[in-house]
């Protein structure tokens, strides 16, 4: 499968998941925040799609649970916030298949500004 990533931005992104697999906790969870609503927060991505991203951000659920979990203000929030500032502010939103999701227990979106 090609990569998002550059061969550069590949590698150090493998030398993290090595590292990770060891550690209990999710690298999501802790992450600061760039913008908040509700539910949702947006942050940076620390491995960025950098083949074809400007700006590679993640919209991440503040509570850690997977897709299937969202409760129904979580559901609608996350509507609104799609189509009123991710569609101001975003070229891409993509949604990792689960054979490609890295942090599949921790449900979240990425968000593209392209290059």
């Amino acid at each position: 499968m090609a990569s998002l990533r550059t061969p550069e931005g590949q590698k150090k992104y493998r030398e993290y998941l090595k590292i990770e697999e060891s550690s209990n906790s999710c690298p999501l969870c802790d992450k600061e925040s760039i913008k908040d609503f509700g539910f949702w927060k947006i942050v940076e991505n620390s491995f960025p799609y950098d083949q074809i991203a400007k700006t590679h951000n993640m919209l991440v659920l503040k509570r850690h649970v997977s897709e299937k979990d969202l409760n129904k203000e979580e559901a609608e929030e996350l509507a609104l916030v799609k189509e009123s500032y991710i569609n101001q502010e975003y070229d891409w939103l993509i949604e990792a298949t689960p054979k490609n999701k890295s942090v599949p227990e921790h449900f979240h979106l990425h968000l593209i500004m392209a290059k």
